[in-house]
């Protein structure tokens, strides 16, 4: 199951009444070196992807099935903050609305 943009649009509705912004996190997975510092700093939101061993966000918080798109809820934030500040090939881009 992947996130829907309605279920995206209801849990930035919720993030936004109680801290004003939610975040998006962008994966530029061609830059992508499989360092695993990503799926080792913040497992719930990152991945290994099994065919090309690249990072991908995890099934369950893709907007539109998009492997490189997706919205962690709020109790993995930081921890997707911190694999994007760790990332040797900065190829995570967090946007916050």
């Amino acid at each position: 199951m992947y996130v829907t943009i309605r279920q995206a649009v209801r849990a930035a509705n919720t993030c936004r009444s109680i801290k004003g912004s939610i975040m998006k996190v962008t994966i530029n997975r061609e830059g992508c070196t499989s360092c695993g510092t990503c799926w080792e700093t913040c497992p719930d939101m990152f991945e290994e992807n099994p065919t090309d061993s690249l990072n991908q966000i995890v099934k369950k918080y893709r907007l539109k099935g998009n492997i490189a798109e997706g919205v962690p809820p709020e109790e993995f934030e930081d921890c997707t903050r911190r694999a994007a500040e760790g990332c040797c090939s900065e190829v995570i881009h967090i946007e916050e609305s």
